[in-house]
């Protein structure tokens, strides 16, 4: 996904925000909007981990889609616990 997509959505007050600990035990901020997730370092919304979901531009395997194909993310995150903060 883009950086200025990923930015979008980090950047909307209309994104749900779910801070907390992902599977891996790692501290993480979950941001979600229309069907796309991005993930960043807890407290840290300039250092994106993944993005992924309806506004990717690759598949799981790396191979490039038509932007906006993707599978949709689910709102909310796996792992946990997580706080919704917005």
């Amino acid at each position: 996904m883009s950086r200025q997509d990923q930015a979008d959505i980090i950047n909307d007050p209309k994104t749900t925000l779910h801070r907390g600990t992902n599977a891996n035990g790692r501290p993480v901020d979950h941001y979600h909007r229309d069907g796309t997730t991005v993930v960043t370092e807890q407290g840290e919304p300039a250092r994106v981990i993944t993005a992924f979901g309806a506004l990717a531009t690759k598949d799981n395997k790396g191979r490039p889609i038509k932007r906006g194909t993707g599978k949709p993310a689910n709102p909310v995150p796996n792992g946990g616990p997580y706080e919704k903060l917005r």
